[in-house]
């Protein structure tokens, strides 16, 4: 059961990493259709009103906890961002929490799962891991009766692991009305789909492909999909995107989760490709904004609210 604790926005980053300003649309005026039902979805979300509805107070923590954080990919800011965080809030509470990094490889996951049981862990996270790729790791820690739960997994099995997500499809859906509208309506995207991540594929990438695919949503909207591991992260997405820029200069969009963008970014600068295609992201790392504030990306989106966090 979906329990909406609080409304805690997801932030959207869309960057225009590559594409010069003077492509952009000039007017609200030349929008077609498509484009101005895209301009206002996208209006809508980066003007809603954020409110805290969640709990006001909460239980006292208990004393000297032990956590482990077994993340997907360490070298993902994304992720290592969210462990960071976690890290935080440990010494906040008094706890030691200790970050098992899985290098984007479901063998050194399930290992580094493993190894947080062997070292018997008061609690154990897993970040962007899904529990059907360590399902040794899980059945043990169940028997051992150490506390599981997920971060950005949509789905558990056994489904009684509690996940804290948010809505990943409307964030999809929110990346592709923002590229309809800034592009009016002719959108032509190489979708950069890691195999690893479940949440990317069955959720930023379902809600994007279910607006870039629909006629009455964006009629003239391409799109080619490439798919890479996480594993290969720091070589494969930017050589992808500079061989499909090359074969195909129609290219007009990259999209892929933040950590990827900015591999891609640097490759297709270094490439001299930096002028021949927009990025659409959706973590807002550091990087993506350095690259924003150094000039190298034309311009960034204001906040898009995809839907409230939940836990299950």
């Amino acid at each position: 059961m979906v329990m909406k604790h609080a409304v805690l926005w997801c932030a959207a980053m869309l960057f225009a990493a590559l594409i010069p300003v003077v492509h952009a649309v000039a007017a609200d005026t030349s929008l077609t259709p498509e484009a101005s039902a895209a301009k206002m979805a996208a209006e809508h979300l980066m003007t809603a009103k954020i409110e805290w509805r969640g709990p006001s107070s909460s239980p006292k923590p208990l004393a000297g906890k032990r956590i482990a954080i077994v993340s997907c990919c360490e070298a993902a800011d994304g992720a290592a961002r969210a462990s960071r965080a976690m890290v935080e809030a440990g010494k906040t509470l008094g706890w030691q929490v200790n970050v098992l990094d899985g290098r984007g490889d479901p063998q050194e996951q399930n290992k580094a799962l493993n190894s947080a049981i062997d070292a018997k862990y008061d609690g154990i996270v897993l970040e962007f891991v899904d529990t059907t790729t360590v399902s040794d790791g899980v059945a043990r820690a169940l028997k051992a009766k150490i506390p599981l739960i997920t971060l950005g997994t949509l789905r558990n099995t056994p489904d009684t692991i509690p996940d804290v997500s948010w809505d990943y499809a409307k964030h999809g859906e929110a990346l592709a009305n923002y590229m309809i509208w800034k592009s009016n309506g002719n959108v032509n995207a190489l979708i950069l789909l890691n195999t690893d991540l479940y949440v990317t594929r069955n959720g930023q990438w379902v809600g994007t492909k279910n607006v870039l695919t629909d006629p009455k949503k964006c009629k003239d909207c391409k799109v080619t999909v490439k798919e890479w591991p996480m594993a290969n992260i720091d070589t494969q997405p930017g050589s992808i995107a500079t061989a499909a820029l090359q074969a195909n200069p129609k290219i007009n969009w990259g999209w892929c989760f933040d950590a990827c963008m900015s591999r891609v970014s640097r490759a297709l600068i270094a490439s001299g490709l930096s002028s021949k295609m927009r990025g659409a992201g959706f973590d807002c790392n550091a990087e993506s904004l350095q690259l924003i504030k150094t000039g190298k990306s034309k311009r960034c989106a204001p906040p898009i609210r995809a839907n409230g966090m939940r836990t299950r």
